[in-house]
């Protein structure tokens, strides 16, 4: 009984530390929406444009070169903390075409998805059509974590106009012209999660790549 206690603990306690155990892929310093950088010619071609500011930068954070996480992070912030399942950059942007996020409007909340009153527009991911849950379970091991959002406005005043594009919550990304845009970002990719032998073959050919 003692030796097949100790076996079961041995396997339980390796299952768990599989469980766990997370190989972050590289966060993107930079990303940049098709959309701003393309056009669409006389012709009907699509063709690359110069767009200096199209560029999304990824926000960064005081990690020390000796963490373990540096040589793949860098000091690109991750909003999990390195703790979650995957990494969660937040990227900013300079953009003189539209209007800048008014730093007094951003409103956090916190176990609800209804936007605000007076808020159209919230922090999410590329490409996507609604304000993103920074809780996500696909981010955070805690399950029963309360959803948050982050929602704010844009200046319209005159000299800040923008092309309308911040009215919406699917918008790729607010641009300021003075002032810094808030974005969410991808989500990295999360390795060794659970030891099934579908992962553990994925993780032998990450390893052998």
């Amino acid at each position: 009984m003692v030796v097949v206690s100790s076996v079961a603990l041995y396997f339980t306690y390796r299952d768990l530390v599989d469980y766990y155990k997370v190989d972050y892929t590289p966060i993107p310093r930079y990303m940049v929406d098709e959309k701003d950088i393309t056009a669409i010619n006389p012709k009907g071609e699509t063709i690359v444009i110069k767009n200096q500011s199209a560029y999304y930068k990824a926000v960064e954070c005081n990690r020390a070169e000796s963490d373990e996480w540096y040589e793949t992070l860098g000091a690109s912030a991750d909003l999990n903390g390195t703790v979650g399942k995957q990494w969660l950059a937040l990227y900013t942007e300079r953009n003189e075409n539209d209007a800048p996020i008014v730093a007094d409007s951003l409103k956090v909340v916190v176990g609800s998805a209804d936007v605000p009153a007076d808020y159209t527009t919230g922090i999410h991911m590329f490409g996507s059509d609604a304000a993103y849950n920074l809780n996500n379970s696909q981010l955070v091991w805690n399950n029963e974590a309360k959803s948050v959002y982050v929602y704010y406005t844009v200046d319209k005043t005159p000299g800040n106009e923008s092309t309308g594009k911040e009215n919406s919550a699917g918008m790729t990304g607010s641009v300021t012209t003075s002032g810094f845009i808030v974005l969410a970002g991808v989500g990295g990719l999360a390795l060794g999660v659970i030891g099934t032998l579908c992962v553990k073959a994925l993780l032998k050919k990450k390893k052998k790549a």
